[in-house]
């Protein structure tokens, strides 16, 4: 595998203004919505049980009707939430889907507008939602599986606590690596829900050093950009604990530091998505190909063979 073509590839792709713009729109909208939601529901509270002082009161344990009130509110805003995170986690699989696509079509040669991908994210969206819930249904009960068979090691005390441990976070990871293409063969190379989980599982047998490879460089990237948009935040927080005595007089001046520090952050976010496309779409592109490539040279002398028979 050449892993040094994948990096770059995924960098230069990872280097546009409009991939990268779109998630950072995303991620910024939903802080956004959320944080409203969040300061709307502390605000209700506020207004209908009194200050935080009294909602935290003994007595307010034993005020049904206010008591009532408040989980009311809670329910609500509770629900909300969830509505919300559905509706952002929609979201995000579907401009996860139209930047693969533009991806795969890069590899394959073809210059494709992002808002064409889109449209192929978008039409790709429900066999990704399914399939993210059946890869994350097979993962949970394969570690249920795993706990169970290894579940003899927690009768010694201490030694067999920590193997089992570890032996269960090693098969977290082997599961985690054997659907980690999952994704990108319905995405890449427009595999259906069963098949991509099957091809992703079986390119991880056959090539498990190519596949953990990858994973591991795109972890050390993902560490290296997100520590590098955080430093302004760390910066800012830091410089704020240390002005606290004057902090009031410079709060307009943190406000506006911090809020370009958070932009920084979810611009990282953002470019970590887009690389995260671009890279496991070319080592996909690749490893499948190989083994295309390898079954038909194998037909193709099981043909010739036959031929020679005759």
């Amino acid at each position: 595998m050449n892993l040094f073509k994948h990096l770059v590839f995924a960098k230069n792709f990872a280097f546009d203004a409009k991939r990268v713009g779109v998630f950072l729109v995303f991620y910024a909208l939903a802080l956004l919505v959320l944080g409203a939601l969040a300061l709307s529901f502390l605000t209700a509270i506020g207004v209908s049980l009194g200050s935080l002082t009294g909602f935290l009161t003994q007595s307010f344990l034993f005020d049904g009707q206010r008591f009532f009130k408040f989980a009311g509110f809670g329910l609500f805003f509770l629900f909300a939430f969830v509505i919300l995170a559905l509706v952002f986690f929609l979201a995000f699989l579907w401009l996860f889907a139209g930047v693969t696509r533009n991806a795969a079509h890069l590899l394959r040669g073809n210059r494709v507008s992002l808002s064409a991908c889109l449209s192929e994210g978008l039409a790709r969206l429900p066999a990704l939602v399914v399939l993210t819930i059946l890869v994350g249904l097979s993962s949970w009960i394969a570690s249920l599986i795993a706990q169970f068979v290894l579940m003899f090691l927690l009768v010694v005390p201490v030694v067999g606590l920590v193997v089992y441990g570890v032996l269960i976070f090693l098969v977290s990871i082997v599961i985690s690596l054997a659907f980690l293409f999952a994704q990108f063969f319905l995405l890449v190379r427009d595999a259906g829900v069963f098949e991509s989980m099957r091809e992703s599982v079986r390119l991880f047998a056959r090539k498990p050093g190519s596949v953990l490879v990858a994973f591991l460089s795109y972890l050390v990237v993902l560490l290296a950009v997100i520590i590098v948009a955080s430093l302004p935040l760390v910066a800012t927080f830091l410089l704020a604990v240390a002005s606290l005595a004057t902090l009031a007089s410079k709060i307009v001046l943190f406000a506006v530091l911090g809020v370009i520090s958070i932009a920084f952050l979810l611009l990282g976010f953002s470019f970590t998505v887009v690389f995260n496309a671009g890279f496991f779409s070319s080592v996909l592109f690749e490893l499948s190909t190989e083994r295309v490539e390898r079954v038909t040279r194998i037909k193709g002398k099981r043909l010739i063979a036959g031929k020679k028979k005759r």
